[in-house]
C-alpha cells in the first residue's frame, strides 16, 4: 500500500509529503501580515496547506489568497487563486502534460465582433503512452464581469476568455492536482465583492479615526499620503520588480495620486496588468 501511494504521488503534480516545503513560523507570520491579512486562523492553515500541496510560491505571487463577500448572502468566503501559468506549472510537474492548442474563438454573425462569444481550448495529456485531448469551452456571457469590473476584459477580450477556457480544460485533464484552486479570471464574474484588507492599527493609534483611502473631490487625503500605507505599497512594488513610474505606466496614470480606487483595487488592477503584459 505504501509503495503504491508513494508511486502515485510522484506521478502527480501534488508534491509528496516528504518533499513539501515547510514554512517557518516567520514565513507563516509574513503570509498572515502581507498576503492573507483578512484570513482567519483556519483559513490561513488551509491556504498554507494548498501552497505546500501544489508547490506554488505565495511570495512570488504564484498563488494568492482572496476573500469575497457574497452580495446575496452577505457571507465572506475564502478563495485560493493562481494565474494560468500556475496551472500550467502544476500540470507540467505531472510529467503527463503534453502541451495545449491555441484557443479557438466563436463570434456572433459572420464577422468578428468587439469580443468573442465563446472560446474553446484543448489541453493534451499522456494517458498510458497515448496523447489524449481534453477540450473545454468558456462562454462570454457566463464569465464577463460587466463594465464595472471588466476593464481588462474590455481591453483584451480574447486573452481573458482564452485563459478561462484553458483553465477549464486543464482542470478537466488534471482534476486531482487542480482541485480547490482557481484562476482570477474565473472569479471575476462571481456575484461577490472582494473584502478589502483592513490595516491593523497600533495600540497608540487604535482610537484615531482612519484617514480616507480614496481621493475625493473635496481634497481629502489620498491613501498614498498615509506613511504606513505608502511603505507597504512600495514594498509590494519592489517584490513585483516595479517602481513608481513603471506601475503608473501599467495603469495608464501619471502618479498614484491620479488613481481613484482603493488600495485593494490598486493591487488587483496592477496584478492583472502585469499578467497581461
Amino acid at each position: 500500500m505504501t509503495e503504491t501511494r508513494e508511486k502515485y504521488e510522484v506521478e502527480t503534480a501534488v508534491v509528496p509529503v516528504m518533499q513539501r516545503q515547510q514554512f517557518t513560523p516567520e514565513q507563516t507570520a509574513l503570509i498572515k501580515r502581507v498576503i492573507a491579512p483578512e484570513a482567519t486562523d483556519d483559513e490561513l492553515q488551509l491556504f498554507i496547506y494548498q501552497c505546500e500541496r501544489t508547490g506554488l510560491d505565495p511570495f512570488s505571487r504564484q498563488i494568492y489568497f482572496r476573500k469575497y463577500t457574497n452580495k446575496r448572502t452577505g457571507k465572506a468566503d475564502m478563495t485560493i487563486l493562481t494565474g494560468i501559468d500556475g496551472y500550467r506549472l502544476i500540470a507540467d510537474r505531472t510529467k503527463k502534460y503534453a502541451g495545449n492548442d491555441d484557443p479557438a474563438f466563436a463570434y456572433d454573425g459572420t464577422m468578428p465582433s468587439e469580443h468573442p462569444t465563446a472560446a474553446t481550448a484543448t489541453v493534451w495529456k499522456l494517458v498510458g503512452n497515448k496523447r489524449c485531448p481534453f477540450t473545454a469551452t468558456a462562454r462570454w456571457d457566463e464569465y464577463y464581469p460587466g463594465k464595472e469590473r471588466g476593464f481588462m476584459w474590455d481591453k483584451m477580450p480574447h486573452l481573458m476568455l482564452g485563459k478561462v477556457a484553458e483553465a477549464l480544460a486543464l482542470r478537466k485533464a488534471f482534476p486531482m492536482e487542480l482541485s480547490g484552486v482557481y484562476i482570477k479570471e474565473e472569479m471575476d464574474q462571481a456575484d461577490v465583492v472582494e473584502v478589502e484588507k483592513a490595516e491593523q492599527p497600533s495600540p497608540k493609534t487604535a482610537q484615531t479615526p482612519e484617514k480616507p483611502k480614496v481621493k475625493n473631490n473635496d481634497n481629502s487625503p489620498h491613501w498614498i499620503d498615509d506613511t504606513k500605507t505608502k511603505g507597504a505599497v512600495f514594498a509590494g512594488l519592489k517584490r513585483r520588480g516595479l517602481d513608481h513610474d513603471s506601475a503608473c505606466k501599467l495603469l495608464a496614470i501619471d502618479s498614484f495620486h491620479n488613481y481613484t480606487g482603493t488600495v485593494s483595487d490598486f493591487w488587483t488592477e496592477l496584478d492583472k496588468a502585469l499578467e497581461a503584459a
